[in-house]
């Protein structure tokens, strides 16, 4: 028998390139398949430049070289993350100097980049100067940044960054730091962009200053989100969010904001810190702060929807890990500050993924407990008065951890409509 005989059949290119884009996310396989054969290789570069991590300047570098090599690349970048130290195969907080490296050797080299992504980073003045803002600014195709775990050195510098991207209109802060609050008016950039939708978590405080205040940038928002990421310990302090709720207001339709507190945390009577809580944190840096009244969405006048989730703890009832104190009656104190006679959607989301599971009807317990503890007949009242005019639609669903098997479906309408059942009568429940 001949070894031509032996061979298997070739396949068509087509079939290698679905199985290529399988290793869409793995860097390194497609590498090493992008020197197999010259028929791989165009396939392969394609997923490696869609969407390139910059971890160095050598990283920078070859991606400089490549795309001057060739040109034809450059139309295939659309999201370029820009990291901080990396060692042995972790990311931690670092400078990043690459930044100012990568401005500069692709200025006006990428016209479809749209996202930008700054993550684990340092910013200092140095070596980002004043050409890297001139440089950031030729990326007019960018719409929205990220930036996760990052630390400016001056309030002034993230304006800069902010105000370079001309075209910015999504914008997402994941605990973002100023080494110095303190700024001088002057300096600020006189122009700004207009940002329609914010995404933000973690420590924010200064962010919010910086947005509202000193920039200006919210009265264009439209869309904003709040405390949703499931990486961030400590979301927004009320003060920062009420600030940005009161300066985003007048253009805002859209609202999500997730309210969760930690199982460590407990809520004092003295406004210290309690012994089981983290060292060093007081509760007012969490969102739920003052039994949650706090939260308004009056300065909301034209919001249509309007979205929150609520991560539910073992048990609300008395006992050591209490959280009756802080969970009492918010959402319909909430939901009765609403002035916007456009609100058309209303979801509601019971997080039970930090509850033990035991089982659906364990899970069933815990959301009726949650539903009578938040006076759902009070809500039910309120929700087809006359404010609520235009609502359409109310969902409310049970958000479940991976392991956990959810009710069944017949028993959690059954639940919802006994608790809601004007509107139901309505036909706008869901």
């Amino acid at each position: 028998m001949s070894i031509v005989g032996c061979m298997p059949p070739a396949l068509p290119i087509e079939i290698w390139e679905r199985v290529i884009n399988y290793l869409w996310t793995d860097a390194v396989a497609l590498a090493a398949c992008s020197v197999v054969c010259k028929a791989w290789r165009a396939r392969c570069r394609y997923h490696l430049i869609t969407s390139v991590d910059l971890v160095d300047r050598q990283r920078t570098q070859w991606l400089v070289r490549l795309l001057n090599e060739d040109p034809g690349l450059r139309s295939m970048v659309v999201h370029v993350a820009i990291y901080g130290t990396f060692r042995a195969g972790r990311t931690t907080q670092g400078p990043v100097p690459h930044l100012a490296s990568f401005a500069a050797g692709l200025a006006k080299k990428l016209p479809c980049m749209k996202i930008l992504d700054l993550r684990h980073a340092e910013v200092a003045a140095t070596p980002l100067h004043r050409l890297s803002f001139v440089h950031l600014s030729c990326f007019t195709s960018i719409t929205t940044l990220y930036l996760s775990r990052v630390t400016f050195s001056s309030k002034p510098l993230c304006a800069r960054l902010l105000c370079a991207l001309s075209n910015l209109e999504q914008l997402a802060c994941e605990d973002v730091l100023f080494s110095s609050s303190k700024v001088d008016p002057s300096v600020l950039p006189p122009a700004v962009p207009r940002v329609k939708t914010l995404w933000m978590d973690g420590h924010s405080d200064d962010v919010v200053d910086l947005i509202t205040s000193e920039l200006g940038l919210a009265e264009f928002m439209e869309d904003v989100r709040i405390g949703d990421s499931p990486h961030v310990l400590h979301p927004p302090s009320g003060r920062s969010v009420m600030s940005l709720l009161q300066h985003a207001g007048p253009s805002l339709k859209q609202l999500m904001i997730q309210l969760r507190a930690p199982p460590s945390i407990k809520k004092p009577h003295d406004g210290a810190v309690s012994k089981g809580a983290t060292a060093s944190v007081r509760p007012s840096s969490y969102l739920l702060e003052s039994e949650g009244s706090w939260l308004s969405v009056g300065h909301c006048t034209i919001l249509e929807r309007l979205i929150v989730g609520c991560r539910l703890p073992m048990s609300t009832a008395q006992g050591p890990d209490s959280y009756r104190n802080v969970y009492s009656a918010w959402l319909c104190s909430l939901l009765a500050s609403t002035t916007s006679q456009k609100l058309s959607m209303l979801v509601i989301i019971l997080d039970v993924r930090l509850i033990r599971y035991t089982g659906a009807s364990h899970l069933l317990d815990r959301a009726i407990e949650f539903l009578e503890q938040q006076d759902s007949t009070q809500m039910n009242r309120l929700l087809i008065g006359p404010r609520f005019q235009s609502l359409k639609r109310v969902c409310i669903h049970l958000l479940c951890g991976i392991e956990a098997i959810p009710p069944d479906h017949i028993q959690w309408e059954s639940l919802v409509s006994s608790h809601f059942p004007k509107l139901c009568e309505r036909n706008i429940l869901q």
